[in-house]
């Protein structure tokens, strides 16, 4: 059988904060990732769920650690590539230091 959306929920009756549920795709680059969490967003609801990626966080931190250009690090650049595999390092550094840290800073974005 098809998966069928849930039924909608008035926005008005949830409580939103602090976060209730958090689901995590994780894999490889090119893996399917944001096509997954997109496609259970629009059976979701926007009006009741958000899409939070660890990659704007994790650019982010990276770039002000760094004094870096955080926006160039957004886009499909040779600048992002250059910083691409020392990024990739530090990443995993923090991961590895702090399992936690890149997704404490999406949820503290949620809103």
């Amino acid at each position: 059988a098809a998966l069928q959306p849930p039924p909608r929920v008035p926005h008005t009756h949830i409580d939103r904060n602090p976060v209730q549920l958090a689901i995590i795709f994780a894999g490889k680059r090119k893996s399917g990732k944001d096509y997954c969490s997109d496609r259970l967003l629009a059976l979701i609801g926007d009006e009741v769920a958000e899409i939070g990626r660890l990659s704007g966080p994790l650019k982010k931190a990276y770039a002000e650690e760094h004094d870096l250009d955080y926006a160039e690090l957004l886009t499909a650049s040779a600048y992002k590539e250059q910083h691409r595999a020392r990024m990739i390092t530090w990443g995993e550094e923090r991961r590895n230091a702090d399992a936690g840290f890149f997704a404490r800073k999406v949820l503290a974005a949620a809103s």
